[in-house]
Parts: structure tokens; C-alpha cells; sequence
């Protein structure tokens, strides 16, 4: 919380400014030119439209798009960035017009940003800094890494700015941050040395199929994150960074699935080009129910991150416990290549005394090289098992892992000494008790298909429901009504014959019971009804239980109880409309 609380809070702005251009300006017929939109708001309130205006000379394709807080004082004011390549096909002078988008909710407009074509060579300004994306290989398999390299050559006069917030854009890739490194240095690019600033690390691809992939960051100046190797005579400006929003042309890289055929025993996903150091027991003489340490080191090109040691096997006369890291891994750098090394201890218990090696543990890996399945298996270093004792704990795990790992079905033990007792001999499928509890869950599901049957029947009509439930109120207050007659509760009965009629009127309504009225009833009876017997009865009753809630002298309803077989019949009218 102490560490949330001392964070500078993020300004958003009220005052929306957004600013369009081409960089460069100026270019000719077939170069590509980014159309970069700036807008001093949070990228996830901007809502860019998918298609924009252009003249129909220019091709544009959206390209990246990043955000950046740059520190204002007290707070970190946001700014997004759109960008797009643009390319020509004629020259002449065109103009992307202004339009709307949203932001923060609210219409704001895009200026209109102006792009001059022309068939000059000399025309576009070199000094625009540019990224470009290098892999290693551009036909990969899954889970193969990959090296890639993005550079961002120096301006004309050796001008060099450094690079924040580089992501690689792409979909089923995985990007390892923890592999980069920063260098600038001299290089051979497009035919000539250039100083270049230079980001390497390691991909690796999650899908099949064709990917492309491309890389974007922001020019931050002379603001470094992280270490960096300075080689040649690089100029690093001063002043404040200008954060620009720069990107690539993507690369195609395709994927292939990893072959099925030709798996061998001990693949567990290692893909690259390994090699088998050294396999060392701790000591050459343990007796039985010890434990002995086994050290493997593998050696890679590149780095061993995500190599994953093979499980052991199962055997029954070793207890061989999961494979631990010996440390972290090792590197070795050349000038050509770097590699790295990882050493893994396997724990080994003898359970009998009659072995002299210990057991192979299978090991393989794919190399992309050779486009196979090469086999690594660990082999047996030699032992002495000198006389001693394995516990029957020990023994019984290693027997089930043993089974349960190599595929053998575990055996029964011998009969027992004495007999044990049986209810009966007969199988049960054979007594009636199991014959009748098959129907058990026939009828279970019958019953859960019949109800979601009823279910879906009324959720498509659900006034079949209402109606249904209001009939079934009515016949409750009909039995109550019944019986304060019986027993002349006048006031009983004038409350339960009001809220029988309101709760037969109630599906016609869009309204609750309790705020229907008199008028509403009658409004469902017949125009002779209404005035008739049946609409005099419903005016007196409502007009009864007025008077006994709102009136301040008592009235006299002890002859309402003479309505009750002109009631039922209005009920029973109300009680039909409700079918």
C-alpha cells in the first residue's frame, strides 16, 4: 500500500490534443512513409476506427500502435501513438482529410496530415529513425527458439537514441525478456557499416502456420533501461527525449508441427542441438537402502532455459527419485557463439544387492537441423551394492512406480490363510434387487427430461405460467371465501372476495394484484354484465372495502354476506378467461 500511495498518479487530460503527420513528409513513388497520429490520452480510451479516408493513390496499413507516461511534474501524463505505412502508387500532392474519433467518450477531431509523392530520389529525409526485425530462421517448428535481432540504424551524422518499451508483435509467439541484451556497434547493413542500436533475445514460436511478426518501440533519447555494450564512435543527443513511436516491416516466419513418426523414448519437448557432458556418481560403493547421487550435465547452443531434465524410469530394484537442477546454468561465450551447460542430480537408493550398473534413464530431443529424433539416453555408470537392508516402504513405491510407469498390470497376491466370508455365491447382476435398480436412473432422467420439457414450454410462453398460477390463487381464496361465509366474518369476507377478484384480473394487467381496482375488474365482464347483477355486485364490494379503510364512521357490511352466489358467479366468469 505504502508503495501504491508514493506512485504519481496518471493526469487525464480534459483538453484533448491530437497531432497527424507523414515521416518522412516527403517521399517517392514505391517508398513507404508512417502516417503517425500522437494523442495525449490513454490508449484504452481511444476508440481508432478500423478503416480512415484516403486517397485511393495511397495504400495504408496499420502498423503499430503503443502507449507512453512521460513524467510531468507531480503526475505522468499519457500519450498514444497510431501508426500506419502509407505507400504510393502515382505522385502528386495528397492530403488525408480530417476526421472524428472518440476519446475519453467525446468526438475529437484528427487534424489533416499532407504527403507529397515525387519521383525524385533525393527527395525523403534518411535520418527518420526506422526499425528492422532479423531471424535466425524463417521455417521453424513448435517450440523451436529462435534468435531475432531488431536494429535501428543511425541517423546520417551518427546521431543514436535509445529504445524503451520494444515488444514484438505477432500472434503465437513468446517473447523472452529475460534473454535480451542492448549493444550499439558497428555493423554491415544494406551494403555498407553503420552504427546501429541492437536488441537480441529469444523466440520461440506456440502454433503452427504462417506468423508475422514485427517489432515497435519508442525513441527515448539519451534515457537507457537496463545495460548496454557502446562500441564505435555512436553520438548520444542531450536534452530532453522525444518519444516517437517507431516500427518495422513485418517478417514472415512459418511454422511447422513437430513430425509424429520417428519419436523416440525420453522426448519431453526439447528442441535444439544438445550434447551429453558428463555423468558422475557421487560415490562407486553404497550399500543397499543408501542413497546415491547421480550428475548429468547437458551442453546447448545458445542458452538452457527451458530445457526440462528426463524423468527417470520405473524399476523394482531402484527407488529413483525426480531429477533437481545442480545450481543455475553455465555459459561459455566464443567469439562465434555462446553456449551453456546445465547440471541435474538424480537420487538413487539400491533395493537389492545382485546390481552392477545403474539403470539407463532415456533421454532424447528433436534437432531442427536435422529434421529427426536424436537419441541422448543417460547411460549406466558402473556400482558396487555392498550387503545391507531396503525398507518395505521403499520397496512397495518402487515396484508401483515401476508398474505404473512401464505399462505392467500389478499382481494379486496369493490365496488367502483362512477363509473369509460371502453373503452369497451368486453374482449380483443375477439377484432382482439390481434388475429393478436399472430402472432407477431411467426413470430419473425421464423425469429430469419431462421437467426440462416443462421448463422450456413455459419459458417460450410464460403467460401460460402466470395464468396458471393465478388460477391456482383464485381457487385458494375461493375455499377461504367459502368458509368466512360459513362462519358470518362479514369483514373476512368482503377483504377475500376484493383480493379474489383483483388476483383473477391480475394476467390481463401489467400490474400487480394488490393495485388493481374496481374499474379494472369490470372492464374484463361483458357490456350486459357491467350493468347488470355482476357489475353491481363488483361496484358494492370494492366500494365497501373502501369504506371500511378510508371512511371515519364504520359501515355496515354484515349484509354483504346475501352476495356471496352472485360473487361466485363473477368469479367463475373471471375464472374462464383465465383458461
Amino acid at each position: 500500500m505504502q508503495l501504491m500511495l508514493s506512485q504519481p498518479s496518471i493526469e487525464i487530460s480534459t483538453n484533448v490534443e491530437i497531432r497527424a503527420v507523414f515521416d518522412p513528409p516527403i517521399v517517392k513513388v514505391g517508398e513507404k512513409s508512417t502516417y503517425r497520429v500522437t494523442i495525449n490520452a490513454v490508449s484504452d480510451s481511444v476508440r481508432w476506427p478500423e478503416d480512415i479516408y484516403t486517397p485511393s493513390e495511397l495504400t495504408v496499413k496499420t502498423s503499430a500502435r503503443g502507449q507512453t507516461l512521460q513524467p510531468g511534474g507531480p503526475v505522468l501524463k499519457p500519450t498514444t501513438t497510431i501508426n500506419h505505412h502509407v505507400t504510393a502508387s502515382a505522385t502528386g500532392d495528397f492530403t488525408i482529410p480530417e476526421f472524428k474519433v472518440k476519446v475519453y467518450g467525446r468526438n475529437v477531431t484528427v487534424p489533416s496530415a499532407r504527403l507529397i509523392v515525387s519521383t525524385s530520389s533525393n527527395t525523403g529525409s534518411p535520418g527518420e529513425p526506422r526499425l528492422y526485425v532479423e531471424i535466425s530462421e524463417t521455417n521453424a517448428y513448435c517450440g523451436q527458439p529462435l534468435k531475432v535481432r531488431v536494429l535501428m540504424p543511425a541517423t546520417q551524422n551518427n546521431f543514436m537514441q535509445a529504445l524503451q518499451q520494444l515488444q514484438l508483435n505477432g500472434d503465437g509467439i513468446l517473447l523472452d525478456q529475460s534473454a535480451a541484451r542492448q549493444s550499439i556497434k558497428t555493423i554491415e547493413f544494406n551494403g555498407r557499416s553503420s552504427l546501429a542500436f541492437i536488441y537480441e533475445s529469444t523466440v520461440t514460436p506456440l502454433v503452427a502456420g504462417r506468423i508475422e511478426l514485427s517489432a515497435q518501440a519508442f525513441t527515448t533519447g539519451n534515457q537507457f533501461a537496463g545495460a548496454i555494450t557502446i562500441q564505435g564512435g555512436a553520438t548520444i543527443q542531450g536534452g530532453m527525449p522525444q518519444y516517437v513511436l517507431v516500427d518495422s516491416d513485418p517478417v514472415r516466419l512459418t511454422v511447422q508441427p513437430l513430425p509424429r513418426a520417428g519419436t523416440l523414448p525420453g522426448f519431453n519437448g526439447a528442441i535444439g542441438t544438445f550434447t551429453l557432458d558428463t555423468t558422475q556418481l557421487s560415490t562407486n560403493r553404497v550399500r543397499v537402502g543408501d542413497a546415491v547421487k547421480l550428475l548429468v550435465t547437458f551442453r546447448t547452443e545458445g542458452e538452457i532455459k527451458r530445457l526440462i531434465a528426463p524423468p527417470p524410469p520405473g524399476m523394482t530394484n531402484w527407488q529413483i527419485f525426480p531429477p533437481l537442477p545442480e545450481g543455475g546454468p553455465t555459459l561459455s561465450a566464443t567469439t562465434n557463439s555462446i553456449t551453456s551447460s546445465q547440471t541435474y542430480s538424480y537420487t538413487l537408493i539400491a533395493l537389492t544387492n545382485d546390481m552392477v550398473a545403474t539403470p539407463a534413464i532415456p533421454f532424447s530431443y528433436f534437432d531442427p537441423r536435422q529434421k529427426t529424433y536424436v537419441n541422448l539416453t543417460i547411460p549406466s555408470v558402473a556400482i558396487e551394492i555392498l550387503a545391507g537392508a531396503a525398507t518395505a516402504e521403499a520397496q512397495a513405491i518402487a515396484q508401483s512406480a515401476a508398474a505404473a510407469k512401464g505399462g505392467e498390470r500389478l499382481k494379486l497376491s496369493g490365496l488367502a490363510n483362512t477363509p473369509g466370508r460371502a453373503a452369497s455365491l451368486s453374482p449380483l447382476q443375477f439377484n432382482s434387487r439390481f434388475l429393478w435398480g436399472q430402472l432407477v436412473p431411467i426413470l430419473g432422467f425421464t423425469g429430469l427430461w419431462l421437467w426440462d420439457r416443462r421448463r422450456r414450454h413455459y419459458e417460450m410462453y410464460p403467460e401460460l405460467l402466470v395464468r396458471k398460477r393465478a388460477r391456482r390463487a383464485l381457487c385458494r381464496q375461493r375455499v377461504e371465501l367459502n368458509k368466512a361465509a360459513r362462519t358470518n366474518n362479514a369483514a373476512r369476507f368482503v377483504e377475500i372476495a376484493v383480493s379474489a377478484m383483483q388476483i383473477g384480473s391480475a394476467p390481463h394487467f401489467p400490474a400487480e394484484p394488490g393495485a388493481l381496482v374496481g374499474r379494472d375488474v369490470l372492464e374484463l365482464l361483458e357490456e350486459t354484465e357491467r350493468v347488470g347483477r355482476e357489475g353491481t355486485v363488483v361496484r358494492t364490494i370494492f366500494s365497501a372495502i373502501d369504506a371500511a379503510q378510508f371512511s371515519i364512521a364504520p359501515a355496515e357490511i354484515q349484509e354483504l354476506l346475501a352476495l356471496h352466489a352472485d360473487l361466485d358467479r363473477v368469479l367463475d366468469k373471471l375464472n374462464a378467461k383465465l383458461d
